[in-house]
């Protein structure tokens, strides 16, 4: 075998090695994705039953939302069994009647139906991936529904380190 031949079967060689290994990057920062996502989800609704369990009869709930998301860390948005928000932790004061009615989003709806709902999608209000997770109050008040979300920003983080990892096995 002379030079040439070599060198075109090294050549291939490395070919199918960067690109396994760039599919296997491709599905291990999906599945990290996603296990992320789920932990967040389980840990936000752990923390909206709390908050849903703790919610007085009557209050003011722009003011209640607010507090509550600075405390937790989380948006926070209060519900009333139309769907029409009461207060949202990342609305400002007063401007909640320029918010649409959540009902349609699937992890509202699920509350609404009684049990828990999660959904993860992109918001456009702060332009970010959210994991959203929607529970029913109790009914004592016009709260119906507690819904948090958190941003899935440790995306970012997993791709970043899955690149890492693949780069020293793909670098030239």
């Amino acid at each position: 075998m002379d030079t040439s031949q070599r060198v075109r079967l090294l050549a291939g060689h490395v070919v199918v090695v960067v690109v396994a290994l760039a599919l296997m990057t491709l599905l291990v920062s999906r599945q990290q994705r996603a296990w992320v996502a789920e932990r967040t989800g389980e840990s936000l609704e752990r923390a909206a039953g709390h908050v849903a369990a703790g919610l007085a009869a009557e209050g003011d709930w722009e003011a209640t939302a607010a507090r509550l998301g600075a405390t937790l860390g989380h948006r926070v948005t209060l519900l009333d069994r139309s769907g029409r928000v009461l207060g949202d932790s990342e609305v400002p004061p007063g401007e909640l009647a320029g918010v649409e009615n959540h009902a349609g989003r699937p992890e509202v709806a699920a509350a609404l139906r009684g049990g828990a709902g999660r959904s993860l999608r992109h918001s456009h209000t702060i332009g970010m991936d959210l994991v959203y997770v929607a529970v029913p109050a109790p009914r004592r008040g016009p709260v119906a529904v507690v819904r948090l979300a958190e941003p899935l920003g440790d995306r970012q983080v997993i791709d970043a380190a899955t690149g890492l990892v693949a780069w020293p096995v793909s670098a030239p």
